[in-house]
């Protein structure tokens, strides 16, 4: 990492001396006063675990480092870039889990493990599908991209005909997202009920969150809102179909304005925060 960070100062004709800090946007959970990334649960490489990544960059580089939780640093980001915004904001991504990130009365809702996967983890189906957290029914498993490949992967072992028939070849691993997205713009209807079903509960799942902490506006992200046509809209639908009443005429929904490159403009504004 540290490497990488020469190298894009060398890139930029930046010099240590001129860098004000490192922010990181990492999954968590984290030790914030340790400045450690503790068992993150789904992270592409190995070896994350318990890595005290402040104290190392520190270390190499010389210079302040802030960690938080990515969606957090990615909520931080959408909220200042808003303008005119309003104080309580919720950010929601949906990729290999849920992630959330709440502004409440314009300030960053820390909790007290820096682990915002847990939103991913609230009951919608008791007895419902296995999760690898233990429980039955919880939300990822419903609407995360490795319960979409799983799902797909299963009604396709069961029979079921499919544009993605062609990449399978009874291989769960060969079938990816871009897949699926493909198969969906290509009118495949089990792409597309799997999607869609997939965007139902990731609507409910907002509701609720909704009703729990009472934002003003919500911001949906990751791929699927913003590569699936239809997927973001389904999911707005029913959201608003379950929100509760009092509080349906006070939420707004929609797309970040950020996008991807939240949770990076996040932790480089949290860098400059520190200081003052």
């Amino acid at each position: 990492v540290a490497g990488i960070i020469r190298q894009w100062l060398e890139a930029y004709s930046v010099t240590l001396d001129q860098l004000l800090g490192i922010g990181i946007g990492s999954v968590g959970p984290l030790d914030r006063q340790l400045g450690m990334i503790l068992e993150p649960a789904a992270f592409p490489a190995p070896g994350w675990k318990h890595v005290p990544i402040v104290q190392l960059l520190k270390e190499k580089l010389g210079v302040p480092v802030t960690l938080e939780n990515g969606a957090n640093t990615a909520v931080l980001a959408e909220y200042i870039a808003a303008g005119r915004r309003p104080d309580n904001m919720l950010y929601c991504i949906n990729a290999a889990g849920l992630r959330c990130g709440v502004m409440n009365n314009g300030r960053l809702m820390l909790n007290q493990t820096g682990d915002i996967n847990s939103f991913g983890h609230m009951i919608i189906d008791a007895g419902g599908r296995l999760c690898d957290c233990g429980n039955r029914g919880c939300l990822n498993r419903y609407i995360s991209i490795p319960a979409i490949i799983d799902e797909a992967s299963r009604r396709l072992n069961a029979g079921a005909s499919s544009l993605l028939l062609r990449d399978w070849h009874g291989d769960p691993v060969k079938i990816s997202l871009d897949s699926i997205i493909q198969a969906y713009l290509a009118v495949d209807s089990l792409a597309r009920e799997i999607l869609l079903e997939s965007a139902a509960y990731f609507g409910i799942g907002i509701a609720n969150m909704v009703n729990l902490v009472h934002p003003q506006h919500v911001i949906l992200g990751g791929r699927l809102v913003y590569d699936a046509p239809g997927y973001y809209e389904k999911a707005v639908e029913m959201a608003q179909k379950y929100i509760y009443h009092n509080l349906k005429a006070k939420v707004s929904i929609g797309q970040g304005l950020l996008q991807a490159n939240a949770a990076v403009i996040g932790a480089a504004m949290m860098v400059f925060h520190s200081f003052f």
